[in-house]
């Protein structure tokens, strides 16, 4: 940026690239800024693994997807798709659980939007979940 003062960027070891917009006066000004960000969200907030990098894209093509074939997979006539219904469901609580294990996120269509879930807020649910059953 010409004229400018110090900008900030933080490269991941895929080389994925976090910019903030903001400018900063002195270089200690963007690092401070920098390490306030990383002790409030985590590092992994600047990761991007190429595995969620495929999640994502998939998750885009599952809601394409659904929107194009609206029908419950598990009402369809060919036993082996009706039953990966079951199969999904196992795979994305394993997912969940090892989320939790290893205090990351995973990547999930939720309303046909793709949103990470942080192993902080998929125990919180939980919780909740656990809570509200009699």
């Amino acid at each position: 940026m010409p004229d400018s003062d110090w900008t900030l960027e933080v490269v991941d070891e895929f080389n994925n690239s976090t910019v903030w917009d903001q400018e900063y006066i002195t270089d200690a000004e963007a690092f401070k800024v920098c390490l306030e960000e990383i002790e409030k969200d985590g590092i992994n907030a600047f990761i991007v693994e190429p595995i969620r990098q495929v999640l994502i894209a998939f998750n885009k093509l599952l809601n394409i997807y659904q929107q194009m074939n609206p029908k419950d997979i598990r009402t369809l006539s060919k036993p082996d798709l009706a039953c990966s219904y079951a199969a999904m469901e196992r795979a994305a609580l394993a997912a969940q659980d090892l989320a939790l294990q290893t205090n990351t996120g995973i990547v999930v269509s939720i309303d046909g939007k793709t949103v990470e879930l942080s192993a902080q807020l998929i125990k919180m649910r939980d919780e909740e979940a656990k809570a509200s059953k009699p």
